[in-house]
């Protein structure tokens, strides 16, 4: 008896790890997350794959960083932005490593949203270098940033992460390294958020 309720138990457990905060209904492997090959991370951390050109990033946007900013305050945040192999959102991801390097994301980030959403193109180095003067970065500095080893590298590594985790959508999230979710894998935003949360609660306690 001892054995057959081990076996029932545990299958609980490791897909409905916690409760959503502001759900009746626990998150549910292969439904509401997809659990990666990776070993669990040491400390809560949450990867975001997005791009400047996904409408409903932009209009999520302000949902996440309302959560990063509480529930999601010790959880440490990396957004990476895929361009599956598009020009304009190769140039868009191409902005945002831009705007890191210059120290400009809390200037460019909306900006290019509102951008995307107008239908402007960053598809070439000059419109991109266009965009950034325009907001006042020294020219010299910004033609050497966007040409420079360092901003492709990111590039190309965001989009070897999205095939890592064989990310097919965005806005996609990676928590702790081992669990993949997104907004259509959920109710609702808000219930994402929460799932965002319990996910995010588990980690290794081994060194």
């Amino acid at each position: 008896m001892k054995k057959i309720l081990l076996t029932l138990i545990a299958p609980a457990l490791f897909t409905a790890p916690l409760a959503m905060a502001n759900s009746s209904t626990a998150p549910v492997a292969g439904k509401n997350y997809k659990i990666t090959e990776e070993k669990l991370s040491e400390s809560p951390k949450v990867i975001e794959f997005f791009s400047y050109l996904c409408g409903h990033c932009r209009d999520f946007d302000p949902a996440v960083a309302a959560w990063a900013a509480g529930p999601g305050k010790d959880v440490a945040i990396k957004q990476v932005p895929v361009s599956f192999g598009n020009k304009q959102w190769t140039g868009y991801a191409k902005a945002f490593y831009v705007s890191e390097a210059l120290n400009m994301r809390a200037v460019t980030h909306k900006a290019l949203f509102d951008l995307a959403n107008n239908g402007v193109k960053l598809d070439n180095d000059e419109a991109i270098a266009a965009f950034f003067i325009g907001l006042g970065a020294d020219k010299i500095l910004t033609n050497q940033t966007i040409k420079s080893f360092a901003v492709n590298s990111k590039i190309a590594e965001g989009d070897r992460l999205a095939m890592h985790y064989r990310i097919r959508e965005v806005p996609s999230f990676v928590a702790n390294d081992k669990f993949v979710t997104s907004p259509s894998m959920s109710a609702s935003n808000e219930a994402m958020l929460d799932m965002l949360s319990a996910l995010c609660a588990l980690h290794d306690t081994e060194k």
